[in-house]
């Protein structure tokens, strides 16, 4: 029997599958560039979240202020919070943790720091694309050099390192040899760790068509009790991919 939690993990997946990249309604007049409010993330994701009987519920668990004073005597309040976004279907719950920060000449800070940490926690929780990077600067890229003439007063080309002595193969009898008393016995138990063969065809079946997404994966695998594919047991492997291909079934065609 499938756990509440498996479930709603199942429902997120095939809601991650069907929303569209973000819409970009605001306009930073100062860099000159567009980019996704939260409100337009909201309001993106919302159909979605009813189709799938989804909600979401922000909750703020810590807060810290500072203040910064400019060289002209302005003072600005820095506001940073710690928020937990739960997202549930009545019975199962996944919750995760994210952090924002505000800066405002007047009480605004706070509100600044929430909304940034909700919208990068939709964007990052449903695997959704803005088109937008936090960490660009705004700068165009400089581009490459070319030389249409040759460089003079270049260094002489290093000299080829020599090949080194050809290393004799084993014998076929040293390859297929019959394991002697002493050696270690392969380790292929219910409670041995899949192999990396066996974690490429997990992925691979995730990943085919129709796709799910790896932060899916990721959560199934948290349900089962997993931090990544490399500490699965063979004993819940079956199981995990059975998890999988329901998941990609849910996947509207």
């Amino acid at each position: 029997m499938e756990s509440k939690d498996l479930k709603l993990l199942k429902k997120l997946g095939v809601a991650q599958a069907e929303i569209e990249r973000c819409p970009k309604n605001g306009y930073n007049k100062f860099h000159r560039y567009e980019y996704a409010t939260e409100s337009d993330v909201s309001d993106h994701i919302r159909p979605i979240l009813a189709k799938h009987g989804l909600t979401i519920i922000p909750s703020v668990v810590g807060v810290q202020d500072f203040t910064r004073e400019t060289n002209n005597g302005k003072v600005y309040r820095i506001t940073r919070v710690e928020m937990q976004v739960t997202v549930t279907d009545g019975e199962g719950s996944y919750t995760t943790t994210w952090f924002g920060e505000g800066e405002d000449e007047g009480d605004k800070a706070i509100f600044k720091a929430t909304t940034g940490a909700m919208k990068y926690a939709l964007l990052k929780l449903f695997n959704l694309s803005s088109g937008e990077d936090p960490e660009a600067d705004g700068r165009e890229p400089e581009p490459k050099k070319s030389y249409s003439q040759p460089r003079y007063n270049s260094p002489p080309p290093k000299p080829k390192p020599k090949a080194s002595p050809k290393q004799e193969l084993p014998s076929p009898d040293e390859v297929f040899r019959t394991p002697k008393s002493d050696d270690p016995p392969p380790m292929k138990g219910p409670d041995s760790k899949i192999s990396p063969g066996q974690i490429k065809d997990l992925w691979a079946l995730a990943r085919a068509e129709p796709k799910i997404a790896d932060e899916s994966v990721k959560m199934l695998l948290t349900s089962h009790g997993y931090d990544g594919t490399a500490q699965v047991l063979i004993k819940d492997y079956d199981e995990i991919l059975a998890d999988i291909a329901d998941m990609k079934e849910q996947v509207p065609s």
